[in-house]
């Protein structure tokens, strides 16, 4: 079974219910109904907001007496200042569109009634296929189409029941209703969001202002039978047999042609007609979601009856609710980030509410990396470079931002940014600052995380533009800055000079503290980032004098402790909290996603961080509960896994509104809650539960290194490998049976399964068979 089905029997009464469907910029949700369907329109770039934030400019002197505060110890003081001074704006918040709403006349009760005897939607993940059927009424599918950048339904009439109804437009604003602009059967519906808001704003306040980016909708239709007349900004159906809707959005930002654009393309979309559309839709995605498959134990029936069943969880049904998350984060990620797209954010692309949590913003101290960490070793490669070519905007407001706050060159970003690539500290209202905000404000060093995910990429995908034109600047920006923004210590030492540990604070002296010196987190990205840039001068010129620095500096990094319980310290004192159910794992960033802390040399170390990860707990958010599956599988901590697992499947209510901290789970449709819903831990679940089965550090490729023992039999089929290649095996009784290794390159690499090693010689395309000794079975070239 190489697909999996979602299927409710019941339409959609919550946002946590409908179905997600998207082509990286236009965002469905489809709630389905007995007569009616909603459809919540998102469009990647309709943002409140505006790009006009000042910027915050620190002088050297003043950077060089909170240093000095820090070297002394006066943690409080340091905060003080750095809180008052560093912060600038909030985030702009990502907006809903609006929504269509189909409504078909005639009776139809909550509940099926002999009217409806039946009632089935379902999503095809494996080829982002919508269907709908209510028995004795109408069916109804629906995709988002990538290569034809449009949204289609489809309405099919039972037979002897033609349709007749309305299809109505409304804007997400009470206080801001769409203009629309008519042209036979399409129709426009254009607003503009809020230009100037802190983040959150109240429906109806009197300061919101109406004129930040445009968004619009744009919606063909075409029908046979009956009847289609306009009234009062609705549409008005008559007898219809069969009905095509054609939807694409677009914003004014960076495109003054958007609303001839959308014009054009429903036109271009009415004359292809469906059956087109659709095939080249199923070809485009197929190609990436066929890219890759796991399958796990042995039920071949492709649907999973929505919502989870709590109630029944035998290993059988867990290993099918897992299989379908990891398959569900793989369609959201090709739903939601695409070439030419923005990345994905907190929420994907799919936003209901006009104050979203966290403004469902871009958050890069781990949730907007955590989105990516299932793309490269899932032949999704290519998902991954609208993430990069938002580093690279980054990077442009991020060296104003590194001169005027730190006196360094390069460049940098910090926690939280937005559709403007803003880098500043966020921690601030137009009227006041927010207490307490250091501990997630003041970390500059989302960019040295992109830049490395930049070069991990290059790894994987081994295109030589892509090392040009986007890893080779952004890694040696964020090399340039941390030459200037490393500060010697004591003893000699290279630390970081103010550091944090994201959104963790540590005891002093009878006060919780988020600044210090040289957190482990900040010193981990920064050895991993210094090691990349050596590795990276072979494969292109880099500078001699920068080299240079690298070559001495990375030696004399502070190495990381072990504090007074055998932890790694977390920060610079030994001050961390024995049991602390903290949601952040930022110190244990060298074991997961990074890999410095696999070193063999590095077992003391390994073992503190495994301590480290005991005093969090397992209880999390759901986000964070895919952080620790993935941490203790580097560790081969089987044991904790099955309760990891149970904890991240845990069905949650949707009806419990509010920011929780920890209690997280899945909501009916399998988003992810942290609660809310974030759609990290639906992304990240996928490079964590592969994590299980195989590893791959450097050159090494560890196989089944911390399999469940409830997962006897299981298949992967099309892992990527770093360096290039593909690499194909099976598992049985918990055995493995076979390896298949297709290198896209010439080289070596050592295989291990168990306690057996074997380091083999790859030649470019030659397919290479191993059996469960690692004994080579067959070699032969591709066909």
């Amino acid at each position: 079974m190489d697909t999996t089905i979602l299927q409710f029997r019941t339409p959609a009464s919550l946002w946590e219910e409908s179905f997600l469907l998207g082509n990286s910029r236009i965002g469905l949700a489809l709630w389905g109904g007995l007569g009616h369907e909603t459809i919540q329109l998102n469009h990647d770039t309709f943002w409140a907001g505006h790009n006009l934030v000042s910027p915050i400019k620190i002088s050297a002197e003043k950077l060089g007496s909170i240093r000095n505060l820090l070297k002394r110890k006066e943690y409080s003081k340091a905060e003080s200042a750095l809180s008052s001074t560093f912060t600038g704006r909030y985030t702009f918040p990502y907006q809903p569109l609006g929504e269509i709403k189909v409504n078909f006349d005639g009776q139809y009760e909550e509940g099926l009634s002999d009217q409806v005897r039946t009632y089935e939607r379902e999503l095809d993940l494996s080829t982002g296929l919508y269907t709908q059927v209510v028995s004795r009424r109408y069916s109804s599918e629906g995709f988002v189409s990538f290569p034809d950048n449009c949204g289609v339904l489809r309405f099919d009439a039972a037979s002897g029941r033609p349709l007749s109804g309305r299809i109505t437009f409304c804007s997400p604003y009470e206080d801001n209703p769409a203009i629309i602009i008519e042209n036979d059967n399409i129709l426009q519906f254009v607003l503009s969001a809020p230009h100037d808001v802190d983040g959150f704003f109240d429906q109806g306040r009197e300061d919101v202002s109406y004129t930040g980016i445009t968004g619009c909708t744009t919606l063909g239709i075409t029908y046979s039978g009956g009847t289609m007349r306009l009234h009062e900004g609705s549409i008005i159906l008559e007898s219809v047999e069969h009905l095509q809707l054609f939807i694409h959005t677009g914003t004014d930002w960076n495109n003054p042609e958007f609303l001839s654009d959308g014009m054009n393309t429903v036109q271009d979309c009415i004359g292809k007609g469906y059956e087109s559309l659709l095939n080249r839709h199923i070809e485009d995605f197929q190609r990436l979601y066929r890219s890759f498959a796991l399958e796990l134990g042995v039920d071949d029936d492709p649907f999973l009856s929505l919502p989870p069943d709590a109630s029944c969880r035998s290993e059988s049904v867990k290993q099918k609710l897992i299989k379908g998350l990891f398959d569900y984060g793989r369609y959201l990620l090709i739903s939601s980030s695409r070439p030419g797209s923005q990345p994905a954010n907190l929420q994907g692309i799919w936003n209901s509410k006009l104050s979203p949590p966290w403004w469902s913003n871009y958050t890069m101290n781990i949730n907007l990396e955590m989105n990516y960490w299932g793309a490269s070793t899932t032949g999704l490669s290519e998902c991954s470079l609208p993430l990069f070519d938002y580093a690279m905007r980054l990077m442009e407001n991020g060296l104003n931002t590194a001169q005027n706050l730190y006196s360094a060159q390069g460049w940098c970003s910090h926690h939280q940014s937005d559709l403007w690539a803003q880098t500043h500290p966020r921690g601030c209202t137009k009227d006041s600052i927010s207490s307490g905000n250091a501990e997630y404000a003041i970390w500059p060093f989302s960019g040295v995380w992109l830049s490395l995910m930049a070069w991990d990429h290059y790894l994987y995908t081994q295109d030589d533009i892509f090392l040009k034109t986007r890893c080779f600047p952004l890694l040696e920006g964020s090399v340039r800055f941390l030459k200037d923004f490393l500060v010697e210590d004591e003893a000699g030492h290279l630390i970081t000079s103010p550091s944090t540990s994201p959104e963790n604070r540590f005891d002093w002296k009878g006060e919780r503290n988020a600044v210090s010196t040289g957190s482990t987190m900040d010193l981990s990205l920064t050895l991993e980032a210094l090691s990349s840039y050596l590795e990276m001068s072979h494969h292109i010129q880099c500078d001699d004098g920068l080299l240079s620095w690298v070559n001495e500096a990375v030696g004399k990094i502070h190495p990381f402790r072990l504090g007074r319980w055998g932890q790694l310290q977390e920060w610079s004192d030994d001050v961390d909290r024995e049991f602390e159910e903290h949601r952040h794992l930022s110190h244990l960033f060298s074991l997961y996603p990074g890999k410095k802390l696999m070193d063999n040399d590095l077992d003391h170390f390994r073992e503190g961080a495994a301590r480290s990860l005991h005093g969090r707990d397992l209880e999390s958010t759901g986000w964070s509960t895919v952080w620790k599956i993935a941490l203790n599988a580097r560790l081969g901590n089987a044991n904790n896994i099955p309760d990891l697992i149970d904890r991240f499947i845990t069905p949650i209510n949707p009806h419990d509104r509010g920011v929780q901290f920890k209690g997280g789970g899945i909501y009916p449709n399998l988003l992810c809650a942290h609660p809310p819903f974030q759609i990290d831990g639906n992304l990240g679940i996928v490079g964590a539960l592969l994590e299980l089965l195989i590893r791959q550090v450097d050159d090494k490729i560890f196989l089944l290194p911390c399999l469940p023992s409830s997962w006897s039999k299981g298949r992967i089929k099309g892992y990527h490998l770093s360096g290039g290649g593909i690499i194909d095996f099976q598992w049985t009784d918990k055995v493995l049976d076979y390896i298949k290794i297709t290198p896209s390159y010439s080289g070596s690499c050592v295989v291990q399964y168990n306690h057996k090693k074997i380091r083999l010689n790859l030649k470019n395309n030659e397919i290479v068979r191993l059996n469960n000794q690692l004994c080579t079975m067959e070699k032969q070239p591709l066909p």
